[in-house]
């Protein structure tokens, strides 16, 4: 059977939860419509974060990221820069 409220089977009076494994110790008077289920806390307790590693989300960027963007612009300006004086050369050459 579901996790539900159903009428109580020593009671016919009132309500009791059963949690799809045994009666609970909730009740509530048939008077009123079955009542929603008791809500359950949520686990608010954290997981411990191994030593050297921070929380994701945390906007903390893995450790070879920056040297990899700093070597990634250092080479792209490096070919921009020779794209730049090959146009350069070639321009002056047509211009003659």
């Amino acid at each position: 059977m579901p996790a539900g409220w159903y009428p109580d089977p020593s009671d016919a009076r009132v309500w009791r939860y059963w949690n799809a494994t045994a009666w609970t110790e909730n009740t509530a008077p048939r008077t009123l419509p079955a009542p929603l289920p008791p809500v359950i806390a949520p686990n608010t307790s954290e997981v411990p974060i191994p030593a050297g590693r921070t929380k994701p989300g945390k906007g903390a960027a893995p450790k070879w990221l920056w040297p990899t963007v700093i070597v990634v612009a250092i080479i792209t300006s490096l070919l921009l820069s020779e794209l730049a004086m090959n146009f350069a050369a070639d321009v002056a050459v047509r211009d003659f």
